[in-house]
Order: C-alpha cells, then sequence, then structure tokens
C-alpha cells in the first residue's frame, strides 16, 4: 500500500504534466514533452487544467484507474494528445475529466486512499 504523502506527490507530478501539456510548461518531471499540435492544445486546454486542479485537491478522492488513465494520455505516445485529430483528443480529455470528477461524486469514494485495498 502507498502512503498518503506518496499519493499526494503522485498527484502533484500529474497536474504539473497536465498543466505542461495544456501550454503552461513544456517539461515532465526532467523529460521534454513531446510537441503537442496547436489545434489539439488549445482544443484540450479547458479539460487538462479542470483535471489538473482537481489532481491537485488535496483530500479529493479519485480512483486509482482515473489517475492511471489521465497518466497514460499525457505520457502514451499513442495517446490523441499527441495526435492531428482535435476531436478525438478532447473526446477522451472531456471522458477523462468526467472520470476524476465522477470519482469525487459517487459514493465509494477513492480507491487509492482505503487502507482495506
Amino acid at each position: 500500500m502507498r502512503r498518503i504523502g506518496q499519493i499526494e506527490r503522485e498527484r502533484r507530478q500529474l497536474a504539473r504534466a497536465l498543466e505542461n501539456a495544456s501550454g503552461q510548461g513544456r517539461w515532465l518531471g526532467r523529460r521534454r514533452l513531446e510537441p503537442i499540435d496547436a489545434v489539439v492544445r488549445a482544443a484540450c486546454m479547458p479539460s487538462l487544467r479542470t483535471i489538473a486542479a482537481a489532481l491537485r485537491t488535496v483530500g479529493r478522492p479519485i480512483h486509482a484507474e482515473g489517475i492511471a488513465a489521465v497518466q497514460a494520455f499525457v505520457t502514451a505516445a499513442g495517446s490523441p494528445l499527441y495526435g492531428h485529430d482535435a476531436g478525438e483528443a478532447v473526446r477522451e480529455a472531456v471522458r477523462l475529466q468526467h472520470l476524476v470528477i465522477e470519482a469525487h461524486t459517487t459514493e465509494g469514494g477513492s480507491d487509492e486512499q482505503r487502507p482495506d485495498r
């Protein structure tokens, strides 16, 4: 089981990566982010910033699978974020935004912070 401090640190790092991808920076940790098509970036920006804000909210429950899906969206080479189809990228960004936001509103909260899992 991961400690709460480690989880919060990972969430902050992922939030930073989303902010970088939305145009507020260019680095993911020590790695430079792949170039993101300007139209894709503009289309995804609101969702990426909303997800980043949710990740930065201390104590906000977010399911582990939601965090993993967001991380894959930002880091996977085959992600729609790094393609040229803004429609596909924004659909995925919005889907992830709903996944992250709904984790807060659904009963049961987050799997990531439950000591029994």
